[in-house]
């Protein structure tokens, strides 16, 4: 018997999806799953940043969290000419678009996001940067 997982019937990957970060703890997956903390998605959490009027690019990555283990942190590119907006705001924007374990809990405006060679947007770069970033306590 061995202990390489079976292939998933939706993706093909048989890859294994990285161990929790403890007890009740979740975390981002590189990319199988691709979840948040207590399983929120990145997409979901994105595609309701794209609603806001102010925003022109938006990425959202897994930041490490004491408590989830990791909470969603949205990079947002602002359209020409638009009024930047504090995390309260941004809050109260998506309180009805996001539940509440989905919730944005960090965020960075940028004036632009880091792309790919082929254009699209770099999450990988984003959680480099994140993972160099010295900490605040």
């Amino acid at each position: 018997m061995t202990d390489t997982p079976a292939p998933s019937p939706r993706t093909g990957c048989a890859r294994p999806v990285p161990a929790a970060a403890g007890a009740g703890r979740h975390a981002l997956a590189a990319r199988v799953g691709r979840r948040g903390a207590r399983g929120g998605r990145p997409r979901v959490i994105e595609e309701a940043l794209y609603e806001h009027p102010a925003v022109l690019e938006a990425c959202v990555i897994g930041t490490p969290d004491e408590y989830r283990g990791q909470s969603p942190k949205a990079f947002v590119a602002l359209k020409p000419g638009a009024a930047p907006f504090t995390l309260e705001e941004l809050k109260a924007f998506l309180g009805q678009r996001l539940s509440k374990h989905e919730m944005v809990q960090a965020l960075e405006i940028r004036d632009s996001l880091p792309k790919t060679a082929v254009g699209k947007l770099s999450k990988k770069e984003l959680v480099d940067q994140e993972a160099a970033a010295p900490t605040t306590a």
